[in-house]
């Protein structure tokens, strides 16, 4: 849309608004329902459902198409019942859509505008109540056994690096136990914000994204740092794989979304291009080697970029054997249990375990014992 089109593309808009808000007004998407009508409610999607469920008797106005509003016919069933109750989630849009129309009606408490409602959220709304919220009980969110960012963000927090992060199943690096990852807004952040932790806190700053998110919105973030001379270490984590999503191809992988061959981007060069001096291919698992690499170039007097390769574990489903727990080598310095490895446990007297359905034999475990009490099962 060029300006010179915009001031008359934006009065037709307005017009195909109003043709809106009469199609709106007769449409069988909102429908009346009378049934009480000593209370009704004006409610859509599945809150309709909610409230149906728990007032089977009451009178409706089940809007299918809430803009534009259908004021009119919320004037009518207003007419037809003697207490309206709005019932919605998050936002309260169809109560300012009733307040700009006159009409009266009994609003939720503020504190329903979080969360999801439930069923037995209704009486609370029609009485008034504030909500009370009950903590949830649930399983923690951690990675897989054997995921290969793991061994990443346990270098990251061994050197105690600032990391800006990104949008992908590393995200969980930023929780305890591992809490190495600070900053999480949108893909591409994880380089771009780089660059702004970079200016301000100097040196000790890594970028981390995903080798999907990089090709999806990492790659100018990488030209801006080149054309700005910025310095430092970006990290692209490549699982050859969208993991979080639900494993689907992208276009580092070779693969399409058919299953078909196709080209493939080959991510070094794609880097090299974007104006990084140094770029490195490692192995998630070589854990030693890549503590010494990220050493070496996070403040490098250089652009660089560390491709971390080693297929997700949802792809590469081979399990070596378990390691092998040395008891009388263990101090109990549980730095293990930092990896945040399902695999691993704490028993009642203090010694580690290792759950054998669980564990794929990466050896990070191993990798990462100081008393050596843990060793590769040969």
């Amino acid at each position: 849309m060029v300006p010179k089109n915009a001031f008359q593309k934006h009065i037709e808009l307005e017009k195909r608004v109003l043709k809106l808000k009469a199609y709106s007004e007769r449409s069988t998407l909102n429908k009346i329902e009378i049934n009480d009508k000593k209370i009704g409610f004006i409610t859509s999607g599945v809150s309709y459902l909610y409230a149906r469920e728990m007032y089977p008797q009451a009178s409706f106005l089940k809007l299918g198409m809430t803009f534009p509003f259908p004021s009119e016919l919320a004037r009518e069933f207003a007419k037809k019942v003697k207490k309206i109750f709005v019932i919605e989630e998050l936002e309260p849009y169809m109560e300012e859509q009733l307040l700009l129309a006159g009409i009266k009606f009994k609003a939720k408490d503020p504190s329903f505008r979080v969360g999801e409602l439930r069923p037995e959220d209704i009486p609370d709304i029609v009485k008034g109540k504030v909500r009370k919220y009950v903590p949830q009980t649930s399983r923690k969110a951690v990675m897989c056994p054997g995921c290969p960012h793991r061994s990443v963000f346990s270098v990251l927090k061994k050197l105690r690096l600032t990391v800006t992060g990104d949008i992908g199943c590393y995200t969980l690096g930023a929780l305890a136990p591992m809490q190495a990852l600070h900053t999480c807004l949108c893909m591409g952040s994880g380089v771009t914000f780089f660059e702004g932790f970079k200016k301000v806190l100097g040196r000790d700053v890594v970028g981390v994204i995903g080798d999907s998110t990089f090709v999806h919105s990492g790659v100018t973030g990488l030209i801006n740092l080149a054309y700005n001379q910025t310095k430092g270490l970006i990290i692209i984590l490549d699982n050859s794989t969208t993991a979080m999503t639900g494993n689907q191809p992208h276009p580092a992988v070779g693969i399409t979304i058919k299953g078909e061959p196709t080209k493939k981007l080959i991510l070094e060069d794609l880097c090299r291009v974007c104006g990084a001096d140094n770029v490195d291919v490692i192995g998630a698992y070589d854990i030693k080697a890549l503590e010494e690499l990220v050493k070496s170039r996070v403040n490098a007097d250089a652009l660089s970029v560390i491709i971390v390769r080693t297929p997700c574990r949802l792809i590469e489903r081979t399990k070596l054997k378990p390691p092998v727990l040395e008891e009388t080598k263990c101090k109990k310095c549980y730095l293990c249990l930092g990896l945040d490895c399902p695999a691993l446990r704490k028993d009642e007297n203090g010694l580690i375990k290792i759950n054998g359905k669980f564990c794929v034999g990466c050896n990070l475990c191993v990798n990462s014992c100081p008393a050596q009490a843990l060793r590769k099962n040969e």
